[in-house]
């Protein structure tokens, strides 16, 4: 038999290590086979940032990237802040109030990632509303 075909699925209560690829336990800190601690301390669905701060957060203050800085996405934010700080300055010439134009899209997309469901931290975890 092939390693293809040969390969298992982890179970509803399983996780695959990070380093290793076996199959572990979901608790697991540490993966048996290979010894290297997993990655992600926190449980498979849990959320590690408030939704609720973090859609505040981007609704009052989005368009300077404070909601990017809250979730870890350092880049996103610096970029945020740099359009719109950097199009409030030039709104004389033509270049800020398009600064400001991609400013504001990137803040409706991030809105509807949050509002959706799908907006992540810095750690790839969903940030999502506890229902």
């Amino acid at each position: 038999m092939s390693d293809a075909q040969n390969v298992q699925k982890a179970g509803i209560d399983e996780k695959y290590c990070s380093s290793c690829g076996s199959i572990i336990k979901k608790e697991a800190v540490i993966c048996p086979k290979c010894g290297v601690q997993q990655k992600s301390l926190v449980a498979d669905g849990e959320v590690s940032t408030k939704w609720l701060t973090v859609l505040l957060l981007h609704i009052f203050l989005g368009m300077f990237g404070v909601a990017h800085f809250y979730s870890g996405k350092t880049k996103r934010g610096v970029l945020m802040l740099v359009l719109t700080v950097g199009g409030m300055i030039f709104t004389f010439a033509f270049i800020g109030f398009a600064a400001i134009l991609v400013a504001f899209v990137f803040w409706i997309i991030d809105l509807v990632e949050i509002v959706s469901g799908k907006y992540t931290n810095a750690q790839g975890q969903v940030i999502a509303q506890n229902k």
